[in-house]
């Protein structure tokens, strides 16, 4: 469907490649807890109800997010889908984090670098590589 309205709009296509990438994933987590009951049992039909079992619980404790509790944000971030809101505010953490912080490594950085160009030169030439 987006192939086909791309000759006549401006879509984004970063946005929908996130899309699609977050479907993928979200359909590999569903595998891999499905083949985790699967390795607890035996029976086929014991895993399939198994882990669609799983799969509910997992669901039910982001629901479980969106009522007002102590306990919300956490259950938010348990469930397969994360609200848009709890992302975007961790991605201003860390954006703030990375601004304040970041001018310090790329300090510590060119310090180990002068350094160790300073021992490079300590060495003989003959043990050098």
């Amino acid at each position: 469907m987006p192939l086909s309205l791309l000759p006549g709009s401006a879509l984004d296509l970063g946005r929908i490649a996130a899309g699609l990438l977050g479907l993928f994933l979200l359909m590999l987590s569903f595998g891999a807890a499905g083949l985790f009951v699967s390795s607890l049992t035996r029976e086929a039909t014991i895993a399939a109800v198994g882990g669609f079992g799983l799969l509910m619980v997992v669901w039910l404790i982001q629901i479980l997010g969106y009522q007002e509790n102590r306990f919300a944000e956490m259950q938010a971030v348990l469930g397969p889908i994360v609200r848009r809101e709890i992302v975007a505010n961790r991605v201003d953490e860390w954006k703030e984090y990375v601004s304040q912080h970041g001018q310090r490594a790329s300090d510590r950085i060119a310090v180990l670098s002068r350094e160790m160009a300073m021992w490079e030169q300590k060495i003989p030439p003959k043990y050098r590589k």
